[in-house]
């Protein structure tokens, strides 16, 4: 269908759709900028082996918190503390160190103090076990464990590594507490080991010490079988009443539950 306007309305027509070509035209948008970076804590404390959060917030020139930016991070003395993840710091060494943030050309600054954390302390770092094959458990053996670092030592753990190719099972260790001050008991078992020379590593670990872990070398003496005495029973009882005569004797099994022959007994 043709439809004609009144000479006086074509302007107006014209003026309008000058309008709706302009409104059509491409519009170049612009990014706004990084105008600053702030890290939020600005300065903190950490303990050696401790970590710390920092938050990296976006700021345009006006103020207005900018968000889905890219953020690089990094440490002015990495042998001070380290990036685990962006923004998560751990304590390595004691020391002062800067974290920074930096985006869109901006950068950001928190000072980390690295403080002495928790250290583990042994009263020895070698216990030497002596038995005879197929006989009873050692003696148990102690090992202080204790804090010579700030802060509290927690988190405390053990693990018993045999060489390979060696016996295993046959050192019963144990922990007092998991906090210091603790101590560590040690124990061998002959029971299944035969005649010769042993070795263990016992390692001490705690997340929070910077010197973990900590390790003692256990050696194990096995001597040949020996006689072993056992009696039975192990207590007798006697009685008498007055005017009588002297109790009904009572025996006692003395047997050799060891190796080897079982004289000069006395």
């Amino acid at each position: 269908m043709k439809m004609s306007f009144p000479l006086h309305l074509r302007p107006m027509l014209v003026a309008a759709c000058m309008v709706l070509a302009t409104a059509c035209e491409d519009v170049t948008v612009t990014a706004v900028g990084v105008a600053s970076v702030r890290l939020t804590p600005g300065e903190g404390n950490i303990a050696q082996g401790d970590t710390l959060r920092l938050q990296a917030t976006l700021l345009d020139a006006s103020g207005n918190v900018l968000s889905d930016r890219p953020v690089e991070w990094s440490v002015s003395r990495p042998g001070v503390a380290d990036l685990e993840t962006d923004g998560l710091v751990r304590g390595l060494t004691q020391g002062t160190t800067t974290v920074r943030a930096s985006s869109g050309g901006a950068t950001g600054e928190a000072s980390i103090t690295v403080m002495a954390g928790p250290v583990i302390a042994l009263s020895t770092t070698e216990i030497g076990l002596q038995g005879n094959a197929a006989g009873p458990p050692t003696d148990t053996r102690s090992v202080e464990i204790w804090n010579t670092g700030e802060g509290s030592l927690t988190g405390l753990q053990i693990s018993v590594i045999y060489p390979a190719g060696q016996p295993a099972g046959w050192l019963d260790a144990g922990l007092q507490g998991g906090s210091a001050p603790t101590a560590l008991l040690l124990r061998g078992n002959p029971e299944v080991l035969p005649p010769g020379k042993f070795q263990a590593q016992v390692q001490v670990t705690s997340d929070q010490a910077a010197n973990s872990p900590q390790v003692i070398e256990v050696t194990f003496d096995v001597g040949e079988r020996t006689p072993l005495i056992e009696v039975n029973p192990s207590a007798l009882g006697l009685s008498i009443s007055e005017g009588e005569g002297a109790p009904l004797p009572q025996s006692v099994a003395v047997t050799n539950v060891g190796a080897g022959d079982l004289t000069d007994l006395e």
